[in-house]
């Protein structure tokens, strides 16, 4: 028997009023990072890349208000480094890269790693943290800071992409934390999609801001401000690679508020925040809250502001110094091959057994998966020697998006 024609209209307009639950699809791709390591009681040391600054600026004078014969950035740079290789050189694998490259004919063009003969140290790649190769090694690095002249634009962008293809630096053998300082006494530029004549150009020469619409202002020697860009380079460093950058600045390009912000931008993409006791230890116009995390995963108090900031040599030197202090890490921490997006989606092997997070084995803190110091894990890796290691298999599953 047909139904009715009121009996019909309800039954669709009742149809037309169901709701549907949808549900995120899952990603159709995933990267795996995936490292295996040696767990010892002695974590080994890390490596520490010096990313150098070494544009034309750095032959003003690190001080304006002084007299004749002042220091320039670059001599208050190497007194900087002869400080820190005489009282720190074995605390890590150094290298470094000067940028940029800056032939005559292009004053921005970056350095890739094929310049590491002219323009740099490679890392060395070694099994073993001798402490006589470690020195010998950071002596090279500031063997080539006096080398070098300082001439160019400030391409940090594009010189930390390079940085991207450095295996010895983005997975280290041994699986050692690798850390990227970024030395720089300018704002990044040298962008050849921006474009002087807009409005929405910054001109990083602020001496003379009409040098952007000049021919040295055009691409490819663009004068431009470029701090997202460079952001953006260094954030995918941490997040591919769990390469983290710490940021210092110098000179007085980086005190104005656009430096200021850009700095910050570039450090806490980063990921490496300032350890500290009190506001002193901050600076002016900074503060000390509980809260950070430090590069090898502990809870520290930190200052607002990540990135160091050094007025001159002394400054620049004390800065290196407490760079030191924050990248030797307990053994019970280690940096994970890359940032996970979501926690859930790391794995730890140990010995060949699948070991669950929890409050007595481990937990991701940032990048670094971290061992309860008081729990079976930890304790064992106490109780190991580099001859006899645990052997451990660290993965990280982010979708691709």
């Amino acid at each position: 028997m047909p139904l009715p024609r009121l009996a019909l209209s309800v039954l669709l307009t009742l149809a037309a009023c169901q709701t549907y639950e949808f549900q995120p699809a899952p990603p159709l791709a995933w990267e795996v990072a995936l490292a295996h390591e040696d767990l010892a009681a002695t974590a080994p040391k890390p490596n520490l890349f010096f990313l150098v600054d070494k544009s034309g600026s750095m032959t003003l004078s690190a001080d304006p208000s002084c007299g004749a014969n002042c220091t320039s950035r670059w001599q208050a740079l190497t007194s900087a480094m002869e400080k820190f290789a005489s009282s720190s050189g074995t605390v890590a694998h150094t290298g470094m890269l000067a940028f940029p490259k800056a032939p005559m004919s292009d004053a921005c063009q970056p350095p890739d790693m094929g310049d590491l003969d002219s323009l740099g140290v490679a890392l060395d790649g070694s099994a073993v943290d001798d402490d006589a190769a470690l020195q010998q090694k950071t002596d090279e690095v500031l063997g080539k800071i006096r080398e070098i002249t300082p001439r160019g634009g400030t391409p940090t962008a594009f010189s930390v992409r390079a940085l991207a293809q450095y295996t010895p630096l983005v997975r280290p053998a041994y699986h050692r934390a690798s850390f990227v300082v970024l030395m720089t006494d300018g704002l990044p530029n040298c962008n050849p999609q921006h474009n002087g004549e807009s409005a929405s150009c910054y001109c990083t020469n602020t001496r003379d801001q009409g040098s952007c619409r000049t021919p040295i202002g055009a691409p490819p020697n663009n004068q431009c401000l470029d701090g997202s860009g460079t952001a953006a380079e260094i954030a995918f460093l941490r997040e591919h690679y769990g390469v983290r950058t710490i940021v210092v600045g110098f000179g007085t390009d980086v005190t104005g508020s656009v430096g200021q912000t850009t700095l910050e931008a570039m450090a806490r993409a980063g990921g490496f925040q300032r350890r500290c006791q009190s506001d002193a230890d901050c600076g002016v116009a900074d503060t000390c809250a509980p809260g950070g995390t430090d590069a090898c995963g502990r809870a520290i108090t930190a200052c607002t502001k990540s990135f160091y900031q050094a007025a001159n040599a002394s400054e620049l030197g004390d800065a290196l110094s407490k760079i030191r202090d924050q990248i030797s890490c307990d053994p019970c921490s280690r940096a994970l091959p890359a940032t996970p997006k979501d926690a859930r989606l790391v794995s730890v092997i140990i010995d060949g057994t699948p070991v669950l997070p929890g409050p007595d084995t481990w937990s991701v803190v940032g990048s670094n998966v971290v061992f309860v110091a008081n729990g079976n894990i930890c304790q064992r890796i106490r109780a190991t020697t580099l001859l006899e290691p645990l052997k451990a298999e660290f993965r990280v599953a982010n979708p691709l998006e």
